[in-house]
């Protein structure tokens, strides 16, 4: 179960005081809203209820001491936290629609999609399976 409509049309992405290894990913999803060269060409730029989930999924991950590779705006419309590591892949990808999808892969075989949940519940288990993924031998 997602969050309320009333919710997003509200909630603004928080200005964060963030320092540390972390401060330079809010920093980014913060000019994400503003610098259109940052935007994928063709695609619509995030949304605020993008960027909100992208920044709370941020939040978890700060929380669980595993910081991203980086952070895109998604060539869906949205916006995009992802991790490298070798040949493991894995990324969220936080859609201007309201859907966060999750992608893992080892570049050989094909990728594995997910859905993940609208909601603090959902964020956790994406970050959980991310890092799963990341640190598995």
């Amino acid at each position: 179960m997602g969050w309320p409509e009333w919710w997003w049309r509200h909630k603004k992405p928080a200005a964060t005081q963030v320092t540390g290894q972390f401060a330079t990913y809010f920093s980014k999803l913060q000019k994400l809203s503003q610098d259109s060269s940052l935007w994928v060409d063709g695609a619509e730029p995030p949304s605020q209820q993008a960027l909100t989930l992208a920044q709370a999924f941020m939040q978890q991950l700060e929380k669980d001491h595993f910081p991203p590779t980086g952070v895109v705006a998604s060539g869906e419309g949205g916006a995009g936290i992802y991790f490298i590591d070798g040949n493991k892949y894995a990324d969220l990808e936080c859609l201007n629609s309201g859907a966060i999808l999750g992608v893992i892969s080892n570049r050989r075989d094909r990728p594995t999609a997910y859905e993940v949940e609208q909601d603090a519940g959902g964020l956790a288990h994406a970050s959980l399976r991310i890092r799963e993924w990341m640190t598995r031998s």
